[in-house]
């Protein structure tokens, strides 16, 4: 299928690659589930060419890393946060270590 062939090039994109990734997902994501995901993507990582990686898992933040009560697409419009500092602030450290 389309969909395997997909996940099957992603894979060995992220196998194959070189440049720094960094992997955020949010606890309450429902589009995107976090435990799967960044146990596949740290996995996959560790065994990469690549050697600088990192992976976090944000437990009370939906797929838009906002903070959310259940991460329902129905509760997006309730929620004020455009987009969590912490994770802003991660990011942005995380870059500063890039070089």
């Amino acid at each position: 299928s389309i969909r395997s062939l997909r996940l099957k090039n992603s894979i060995k994109n992220v196998y194959y690659s070189t440049i720094p990734v960094l992997g955020i997902y949010g606890g309450k994501d429902v589009q995107v589930k976090a435990l799967s995901n960044a146990a596949v993507l740290q996995a996959i990582l560790a065994k990469s060419r690549g050697s600088k990686f990192e992976v976090h898992t944000f437990p009370f933040l939906n797929h838009l890393m906002q903070t959310a009560i259940t991460g329902s697409l129905d509760e997006y419009h309730e929620i004020h946060e455009t987009f969590n500092e912490a994770v802003m602030q991660m990011i942005s450290e995380w870059i500063l270590t890039i070089k």
